[in-house]
């Protein structure tokens, strides 16, 4: 530190015990050269962006330096991102380092493909010029276009798509078009999502298993779709509404079963359905608005909102 741009020459004198140097002269001299402008920046689209069926990065092995902010962390590390355009997203595997979210940070590491997923490891320098900066605006997506590379490790979201299926370790599925989509649970896990449901879901695109999956970061990136209630037709009634204790509720489709839904996209309890006429009781339920889902099987049938007062 505090040396001047450009070259410097160390020379290194052996001496004896006085400190004076020996007779023949020994010396010899190394020199280096300080760059206070820093390292040379390879933009993230220059690392992803690529024409490789594998999907493999042109930069694979490469030692480089990039920057980005950072849009997510996990335990093993982090996801950056330098723009909203397609290929400006890229994983960093580092459990050396602990960013935060909206932190801008210059990097060097490795470029790798660890079972076809493009990352930088190994890392060598880190700096955090900045912090606090915005997130980039998440790319509104369906299920099938979240599907390439060019999305890969990107913030994105998918609105307005139904679960079709709920694991008990945090990963569900969502589909649209017939084209399924896993939310993954390398971040955050939500088992409580409920198939028939319809959620808006916002993450990072992550590649993993031969599949690219949408990796939520907490439970504000997946709410209950806003448009859920309009979708009630004339089939199904409730009463009243608001209500304390009881739900009246008739029915002139065949379901055979009734979900009740937070606005989390929770599922609160369910009920078996036998009849058209109904009674659910909400007494133990806090105060607030909630869903009634109506199901056939694995099919919602229609929507219901209520105030629990």
């Amino acid at each position: 530190t505090g040396l001047t741009n450009g070259a410097h020459k160390v020379v290194m004198t052996l001496v004896d015990n006085s400190h004076n140097p020996l007779t023949p002269n020994v010396a010899d001299s190394t020199t280096f050269t300080v760059n206070l402008s820093g390292p040379t920046i390879t933009p993230i689209y220059d690392i992803q962006y690529t024409t490789l069926p594998n999907g493999d990065s042109p930069l694979n092995d490469s030692v480089l330096t990039t920057t980005g902010i950072v849009t997510a962390t996990h335990a093993l590390g982090y996801f950056i991102q330098d723009g909203t355009d397609p290929w400006n997203g890229l994983y960093v595997y580092d459990n050396s380092h602990s960013p935060a979210l909206g932190d801008s940070i210059v990097l060097t590491g490795l470029v790798s493909e660890y079972n076809n997923l493009t990352e930088l490891k190994t890392i060598t320098y880190f700096n955090t010029p900045a912090t606090g900066k915005p997130l980039p605006t998440p790319v509104s997506l369906t299920t099938t276009t979240v599907k390439t590379e060019q999305y890969e490790g990107m913030l994105v979201n998918v609105i307005d798509a139904p679960c079709t299926y709920v694991h008990t370790s945090g990963w569900w599925e969502v589909i649209q078009n017939s084209d399924t989509l896993e939310i993954g649970n390398l971040i955050f896990g939500f088992p409580t999502a409920v198939v028939g449901s319809y959620y808006d879901v916002t993450g990072v695109v992550y590649f993993t298993w031969g599949d690219f999956v949408l990796e939520p970061r907490d439970i504000n990136d997946i709410t209950l779709h806003s448009s859920i209630e309009e979708n009630t037709g004339n089939y199904f009634s409730i009463y009243p509404n608001p209500v304390s204790d009881v739900i009246n509720i008739k029915t002139e489709k065949k379901i055979n079963k009734i979900t009740v839904i937070n606005l989390l996209g929770e599922k609160v309890f369910e009920y078996n359905v036998t009849e058209q006429n109904s009674k659910i009781f909400v007494t133990n339920l806090q105060n607030g608005i909630y869903f009634l889902s109506f199901m056939n099987g694995n099919t919602i049938e229609g929507t219901r909102t209520f105030i629990k007062q």
